[in-house]
């Protein structure tokens, strides 16, 4: 699950038409560039989350082309629209946060997560009346979708990318379950999760903001709430298995120990082997790694797994 907020937490991603095809395009060309598989998305107006898989070893070089074209395209869209205002950057100063799915049971959570994240956050009532980008579990079961280039940044003599065409899947580790039944358990507990934020929001006298006034939001505002801070920012995620959780903190420790180590190695000239998972040194430096060891992931030991039912 991949995460990340807008600067200043700004408007900057508020849903229209242009902005919507803007974030499509970019997050199908970035998808099939880098081999990712895309299960669950939604884009707020100050943030987005993905559910994906990341085939390749490559999700730090799919963000990024996937942040900087949405922001070199809004960038363009925004002095055109507003030529009065000045907007210098899309993204927050910090990167992308990754969280790490490691069971069956963490998957669900963050997909019914994302999906319902624009109703968790009083935005609308029903997930379905969001006026922005969100797929999840329905699509499945739909074609490749195509979206025209947008009129900014991309150069519109390519004729090979005048579309951007990608869909969405389930999760590899799902494969061996039925996709029609698959998607119709994922919708039931989506519409169970979305009527329990529903009654909580109605408990405590908070209304939704809703579609008209979602798409009057000035994109140069933000949230007139202070963002907590303090808070955990995890990079794994169990879905409750106490057991599958301690391991994978224990494997994140043990890797970032070893990334220390073979880092002072690195900066002192000496020849360093960086541990299996290791990005950026791979990609962009050459520096050789270690193999993965994935012995504390579930889905990585056996990915074909049956995943257990999901609880009614």
């Amino acid at each position: 699950m991949v995460t990340r907020t807008c600067d200043l937490r700004r408007f900057y991603l508020r849903p229209d038409p242009v902005v919507n095809q803007i974030v499509r395009y970019c997050l199908f060309r970035a998808a099939a560039k880098y081999g990712v598989l895309l299960h669950a998305v939604i884009f707020q107006s100050n943030h987005f989350h993905l559910i994906v898989t990341d085939t390749t070893g490559r999700l730090d070089l799919f963000m990024a082309w996937l942040n900087r074209c949405i922001a070199n395209c809004l960038l363009e869209y925004f002095r055109e629209q507003y030529p009065d205002r000045y907007a210098e950057t899309i993204w927050c100063d910090e990167s992308y946060n990754d969280l790490l799915l490691t069971n069956h049971a963490a998957i669900q959570d963050k997909l019914r997560y994302t999906v319902l994240n624009c109703v968790k956050d009083g935005l609308v009532a029903k997930y379905k009346q969001w006026p922005g980008v969100l797929h999840g579990p329905t699509d499945w079961l739909q074609p490749p979708m195509e979206v025209s280039r947008p009129e900014y940044f991309f150069d519109q003599t390519d004729e090979e990318h005048a579309v951007a065409s990608g869909r969405f899947v389930p999760p590899p580790q799902f494969g061996n379950r039925p996709l029609p039944g698959l998607v119709e358990d994922f919708c039931q507990q989506l519409n169970t999760r979305q009527l329990e934020l529903v009654t909580e929001a109605r408990a405590a006298a908070q209304g939704f903001l809703g579609v008209k006034k979602i798409l009057a939001t000035d994109p140069f505002d933000a949230p007139n709430n202070i963002r907590p801070k303090g808070q955990r920012n995890p990079a794994v995620a169990a879905g409750g298995d106490r057991e599958a959780y301690k391991n994978a903190v224990d494997a994140v420790r043990q890797y970032r120990r070893q990334y220390r180590e073979a880092w002072q190695s690195y900066r002192r000239g000496l020849e360093a082997t960086f541990p299996g998972g290791t990005l950026l040194m791979r990609h962009r430096h050459r520096q050789p790694c270690e193999p993965l060891d994935c012995w504390w992931c579930v889905l990585a030991r056996c990915p074909a797994a049956m995943p257990p039912p999901i609880p009614g």
